[in-house]
Order: structure tokens, then C-alpha cells, then sequence
């Protein structure tokens, strides 16, 4: 996020402090180090790393039907799918992780 667009895009889109609900995972980094202390946790939203050695280039969102891609290459490419099977398969997924991940 940080090299794609030079800035946190959910302070950009969403203001300062904003009122996030959900789960995120993050690789152990010093980006997810500089997201976590820009965007405040509490019983709402929580965020979990995920081992070091992990390596996404991708972000996955999921919202009701939907599991949203977004790659942060040159392309900056976006792909949306509103499906609830292939969400469904995507939320299994995210608990895996979630599970195998440290606050």
C-alpha cells in the first residue's frame, strides 16, 4: 500500500481515526508495524500477523457476497467477484490464517 500509493489509503479514503469493523491479516513487517500504530484497534477491528516469511503482493476483501482482489503492481489491478460460494471459500480461508496468525 505504502509503495503503490505513498500513503495509508484507509487514513486517505476513511479520515483520521477512522471506525473500522473487521479482521486483518498482515505479513510482519515494518509497513504492517507503521499500519497498526496509524489505524486504531479495538473490539470492532482487530488485525493479526501473519509470519514473516509470508508474502502477499495482493490484498483479499470480503464483504457480504462479495471477495474484492486488489494487486499493488505497476497495473494496480482490481478484480470483483459477487458470488457467496467463492466468498464463503474466501472466509474459510481467512479463518485458516486467522487461526495460525499472533495478535
Amino acid at each position: 500500500m505504502y509503495d503503490a500509493f505513498g500513503e495509508n489509503v484507509v487514513i486517505k479514503i476513511l479520515g483520521k481515526n477512522p471506525n473500522m469493523q473487521g479482521c486483518d491479516l498482515l505479513v510482519d513487517n515494518p509497513e504492517a508495524v507503521r499500519y497498526m500504530n496509524e489505524v486504531e484497534q479495538d473490539e470492532h477491528y482487530a488485525i493479526r500477523l501473519l509470519p514473516k516469511k509470508t508474502r502477499f503482493d495482493a490484498d483479499t476483501m470480503i464483504f457480504g457476497d462479495t471477495v474484492a482482489l486488489i494487486s499493488y503492481d505497476d497495473e494496480k489491478t482490481i478484480v470483483r467477484i459477487e458470488n457467496a460460494n467463492i466468498a464463503n471459500a474466501f472466509r474459510a480461508w481467512f479463518e485458516v490464517m486467522w487461526n495460525v496468525s499472533k495478535p
